[in-house]
């Protein structure tokens, strides 16, 4: 009873993370294409060059992208946990897989 709880508390978690960083790939995308869009103006002469060169854009590509890689760490971590913490308290004997 109490490893289910713990385990459907760690599927919560998991599931959260995921949807986080989803969010966050969803957010590197749309950066994306900011980038290409801001560059092509750029080559064009739509904005100045000055502008172009911002820098916040690519600060928090960065920042989003070292975000997703720890999360998806951490959700592959708490992954490995829950198998662990499932093959424990269902131990398979291998008398029973015949």
């Amino acid at each position: 009873m109490v490893y289910q709880q713990k385990f459907e508390e760690v599927e919560k978690a998991i599931k959260q993370r995921k949807k986080e960083l989803e969010k966050e790939k969803k957010r590197i995308a749309e950066l994306d294409r900011i980038f290409k869009r801001i560059y092509e103006d750029d080559i064009n002469g739509i904005i100045s060059h000055e502008r172009f060169l911002t820098a916040e854009y690519e600060a928090e590509q960065k920042e989003l992208t070292e975000f997703g890689k720890a999360e998806q760490a951490a959700a592959d971590n708490e992954f490995v946990k829950k198998i662990i913490v499932h093959a424990r308290t269902n131990p398979v004997d291998t008398a029973d897989r015949r």
